[in-house]
This record gives C-alpha cells, sequence and structure tokens, in this order.
C-alpha cells in the first residue's frame, strides 16, 4: 500500500523565500498572503518566519541578519548551516514572480488543510448521532478555510495605486466640471465632483431634520 503525498511545493516554497531576500522590499505584500504555518518544509518556515520578523522588527533583510536572528531565536542549528539560504537567493529571476509562488504556497496549503479538516469530518461523523450537529460542524470547518481564498475580483495594492492616480489625474483634468451625476444642489456637487459610480451613500442626520 502507497503512503499518498500531502500536497506541497517545496519549489514554490524556496522560490518565496530567495525572491524576498533578493528584493525584501515585497516582504509587506507577502506577508498579506502567507503566514509561517502554511510552509510545508520546516527548514522553509523558520527561514520564512525569520524574514517576517526582521521586517517586524523595522530591520534591513540580508545574509547577516538573518543568520542572526536565526541564532537569537535558536533555529540555526535546525538549519544547519547558510549554504542552503544562499542556494536559495542565487537565482536573481525569482524576484520577478514572487506573488505567483505565493499563491502557489497558499494553495497547497489550502489543499492540505481541506484534506486535514475531510478527515476531522469523517471521524466526528461515528461520533455525532444528530445529523444536524454534523452538518453544522463540517460547515464550520470548510467556512473557516474558504474565508482564506481570495476573489478573483481582488485587486493586488499596485494595481489598486495605478488606478487610484488615473482617477485622481481624471478628476484634475475635469477641474471646473462635474464628473459625476448631478444631484442638483450645487454646493454638494462641487464638494463630491457629482455622484460617481460604485459610490455608497449613506445619508444620516438626527430625527426631524430634513433629511
Amino acid at each position: 500500500m502507497s503512503i499518498k503525498q500531502m500536497p506541497c511545493s517545496l519549489e514554490a516554497e524556496q522560490a518565496v523565500i530567495g525572491s524576498l531576500i533578493i528584493d525584501p522590499q515585497k516582504v509587506a505584500v507577502i506577508n498579506e498572503i502567507l503566514l509561517p504555518e502554511y510552509f510545508y518544509n520546516q527548514i522553509n518556515k523558520l527561514i520564512y518566519t525569520c524574514l517576517i520578523n526582521l521586517y517586524e522588527e523595522r530591520k534591513n533583510i540580508d545574509f547577516i541578519t538573518i543568520k542572526d536572528q536565526l541564532t537569537k531565536n535558536d533555529s540555526f542549528e535546525k538549519i544547519g548551516s547558510m549554504d542552503y539560504i544562499l542556494e536559495l537567493a542565487e537565482d536573481t529571476s525569482l524576484a520577478v514572480n514572487t506573488l505567483e509562488y505565493a499563491h502557489i504556497v497558499l494553495e497547497k496549503y489550502l489543499l492540505r488543510e481541506t484534506i486535514s479538516r475531510a478527515n476531522d469530518i469523517s471521524s466526528m461523523g461515528f461520533n455525532i448521532t444528530n445529523a444536524a450537529e454534523m452538518i453544522e460542524y463540517a460547515e464550520e470547518k470548510i467556512f473557516d478555510l474558504s474565508k482564506l481564498i481570495r476573489s478573483e475580483n481582488f485587486l493586488n495594492w499596485e494595481e489598486l495605486i495605478t488606478q487610484t492616480y488615473k482617477k485622481i489625474e481624471e478628476l484634475i483634468l475635469k477641474k471646473g466640471k462635474i464628473a459625476g451625476l448631478k444631484t442638483g444642489f450645487q454646493n454638494l456637487d462641487n464638494i463630491t465632483n457629482g455622484l460617481q459610480k460604485s459610490d455608497l451613500i449613506i445619508l444620516a442626520a438626527r430625527p426631524s431634520v430634513g433629511k
């Protein structure tokens, strides 16, 4: 009977770490996507944790600070030497696709967690006699996991900033003109530049003041 390998991509984990060492500025972005426990390989997890700690402590990320941080955390001995870390940062082309590598790591983690939680649900099914309780338990397990899945409609921060700058430029070029839908109240239109698409407008005031 063959033992099935849990989903993982050691190459993607290594690529994420290597690219962050090459381009430390990307740690801020990747930190929003990946937690250390998403890494399958324990050594990769230790190194990534080290990078996050350095970032949160506002320290420079380089081979010297990485070794010092690993030593302080009693993790350096588990890695053995700096050779592995040096190898990860050899391929400078990795820094181009950091985001894609991070999503691969996240996807493999979600697959592993789905398998693990499915096993928990299966085991619990033999101990629960009430079907409604069993379904509620299963829903909670899967719902918690589904919150980690990013919508395809979400934009990363670079795209969002680019679109925001374009919008600001459009408003500047239309200075003196109302870019949105006029309300008929000139002072309000001057302040808001008219009603804009996708705006959520909430009108709030005390009762009986003429809303």
